[in-house]
Formats: structure tokens, sequence, C-alpha cells
């Protein structure tokens, strides 16, 4: 013999307040299950409770908990007239098809996690760049992607690492302290987003070298980027200033420019393909040896 199971939940939601009242809706969701999975549906008499709802005077108590301490207040239902038991009869009548509620199976689901420290860490790490090297204004975009931090991020938002990272992740779990900001994203992105391994994600730009690694400040050096990935469209970017005189190998994997003007010092260089970016590498901006 079947066993019919009726299970209610109850969620509580803000309505407001009279005077000094506070007034709690309450959502109420019948789950009406059995354990007799080869009934595709049955009477809604096997659920008693159901069938004759407007007829339960439960009482309602109000739980508040605040630091260290639990006070429980009895609640008093407000409603304008008696619950009107013959419409329910008539809306809802015990010969009412009900197709039985059956959770899903999660036992084989897999489950992704990420490193929530290196995800705040990132955040103040580029909170503290930003407030150190612009103190009176707001940094460019071009300026923000030329943080190690932004470009971690940016390329845990491309598909293509994201498949990488969580069909990796499919083969067994790593531990946290093996992930860095990229692989945190990753995952989450491939938990929330489109299917992973999928052989429709567009491959993104890499760079093994780069030559020269270092030119006078004033640009117009040619340099060499090689690599792979390097489709119609890529353009190297120093220190977030895009390049110049561009030209890209027939197999790809190389791309001749010209470096753009830049102040001393060492930046980061990546090639971006649409929304794609590459992996960095350092170039050097040298002092100028003919100074106008």
């Amino acid at each position: 013999m079947a066993i019919y199971t009726e299970t209610f939940l109850f969620t509580p939601l803000p309505a407001g307040k009279d005077g000094t009242k506070l007034r709690i809706a309450v959502l109420v969701s019948p789950r009406l299950s059995s354990d007799d999975l080869a009934s595709a549906e049955a009477d809604l008499n096997n659920w008693p409770d159901a069938r004759d709802w407007p007829s339960i005077s439960p009482t309602w108590k109000v739980q508040v908990q605040h630091g260290g301490k639990t006070v429980v207040f009895d609640a008093t239902e407000i409603k304008d007239a008696a619950y009107d038991f013959a419409t329910w009869q008539q809306m809802f009548p015990g010969t009412s098809k009900v197709i039985p509620y059956q959770p899903d199976d999660k036992s084989k689901a897999p489950i992704f996690s990420y490193p929530v420290k290196k995800v705040i860490d990132t955040a103040k790490d580029l909170h503290a760049k930003v407030l150190k090297g612009h103190r009176t204004e707001f940094p460019s975009l071009e300026a923000l992607e030329a943080f190690d931090s932004f470009q971690e991020l940016k390329q845990a938002a491309n598909q293509g690492f994201t498949d990488e990272v969580v069909c990796t992740q499919l083969g067994g779990p790593v531990s946290d302290s093996e992930r860095g900001i990229a692989d945190a994203f990753g995952l989450a992105s491939g938990f929330h987003g489109s299917r992973a391994c999928s052989e429709s994600s567009s491959p993104v730009p890499h760079i093994d070298s780069i030559s020269p690694t270092s030119g006078e400040s004033d640009g117009a050096e040619t340099v060499t980027i090689f690599g792979s990935n390097f489709g119609f469209g890529s353009i190297p970017l120093f220190d977030g200033l895009e390049a110049t005189n561009i030209s890209i190998s027939a197999g790809e994997d190389e791309i001749s420019c010209k470096t753009p003007a830049h102040t001393t010092g060492k930046v980061n260089v990546f090639v971006r393909l649409g929304d794609l970016i590459s992996n960095g590498v350092t170039f050097t901006y040298t002092p100028d040896t003919d100074p106008k």
C-alpha cells in the first residue's frame, strides 16, 4: 500500500506594520509526495490536510534571534472573515489529480567551489593599487588592464579558460591552495555558465615570448610576439595601450608590431582577440637615446 506524505513549507515575508506591531505574510507551499514511484498521479483525497486546508487553524509563533539572544513571540493571524471552505472544496475536489512531488536526485551532482580568501585578497590588492597609483583621479580602463590581478579576472571570464579549468576539476578535486584567482572564477563560471568541455570554445591567444624585450620610451620600436592562436584582429597591448603597424603571420603564431610611447619602466604585454585576453609577458621601456 502506498504511503502518502504531506509537507508544508512556510516562508515568512515582510508585510509592513500596524503601529508598533509588525506584519508578516506567510507563503505556504505544499509538497505532496508518495513512495509509489510507479504512479504518475493520484487523487487529492490521499492527502487529507491539503484537501481540507481551510479547516486547519495553526498556532503561529515568531522566533527572533539577535546576537546570542533568542525570543519567541505568540503571533495572531489576521483575517477579515472565516476561510471559505465550500469554495476551496469546489476549486480542489477530492478527485483532483495530483502528480506526487519527487525531489531531484542530487547524489551524483558535481560540486564546484572556489577559494573565497583569494577572491577577497584580489579585491583588496586591486583597491590598494588604485589608491597607491591614482590618488587624485580614477584610473582609466587601460590603466586597470595593466594590473596583474585585473588580467587574471579577465582571463577567468574567458570561456576557453573556464572549460579548461572545469574539465581539469572533473578529473578530481584540487586543493584551494593550488588555485589562483582565475581558477576560482573559472570554476564559478563553469558551474553557472554553459557546459564545459564543448568543442565550440574559441582558442585563447597565448604568448610564449617577445623580442626584443625592451625598447625606448618614445615608442615605434619594432617587436615580434611569438605564441599561438593569434587570430585575425589580434591586438598587442602594452600597459593597456594598443600597438600599431600590426602584422599577423599566416600560422597565427607570430605578431609583428610597433610599440606605443610610454614612460620608462617595466610593463605587461598582452594580446587581445575580441573578448579573449592572453597571458602576459614583460617589456621594459628604457630612456630615449636621442630625446627631442
